[in-house]
């Protein structure tokens, strides 16, 4: 299974979770953490899995890039990929539009037959008035808010991250397969 994690950062915030989520992971199960800066929606289609990063820019836009790629979407094909959500938004600055990016975009992929339900994170210990993200009582992927819970985002993604290895069967395979064909192969 390859596995790719890709975000778009405007401010960094994005870029660093991305890389602390990398770093808990581990390279035996990513494969790759990049910016979608300059790439397309092929450069996305080589992977099983795809973790994807988002920040909500102003009032529940997309960051640029991700404005990018979104609109191409709707001639591509997702079908065989699962994806998994990271968000990150400003909840007292922006209550009504609290991640509001990270549920347009999943919501798009879903359209277009990306297999979602993985890394869905409750709503309990945030406030905020309305989100485009929720799902019921869970937003579509890890929520991050960087202007006002700073301190919790290490703890969040370590959590997190040992949740997305369960539900993707990581566990299973590093600790019960017999046969190492499954288990995602790390590159140099």
């Amino acid at each position: 299974m390859r596995v790719g994690l890709f975000y778009a950062t405007n401010t960094g915030y994005t870029e660093a979770v991305a890389h602390e989520i990398c770093a808990r992971m581990g390279p035996l199960w990513i494969e790759t953490c990049r910016n979608i800066e300059g790439m397309s929606l092929k450069d996305l289609d080589a992977y099983d899995v795809l973790i994807l990063g988002v920040a909500t820019w102003d009032a529940g836009d997309l960051p640029y890039d991700w404005a990018i790629l979104y609109e191409d979407m709707d001639q591509f094909d997702f079908s065989q990929t699962k994806i998994v959500m990271f968000g990150l938004g400003d909840q007292r600055g922006y209550p009504g539009t609290f991640l509001d990016a990270m549920g347009l975009l999943y919501q798009k992929l879903i359209n277009q037959g990306a297999q979602g339900g993985y890394g869905f994170w409750p709503i309990d210990g945030y406030r905020f008035e309305g989100s485009m993200a929720c799902r019921g009582r869970q937003f579509c992927g890890l929520a991050i808010d960087e202007e006002n819970q700073v301190g919790l985002t290490s703890k969040r993604i370590a959590q997190w991250s040992q949740q997305i290895k369960r539900e993707l069967g990581f566990l299973r395979l590093c600790h019960g397969a017999t046969d190492n064909s499954e288990r995602p192969q790390a590159t140099g």
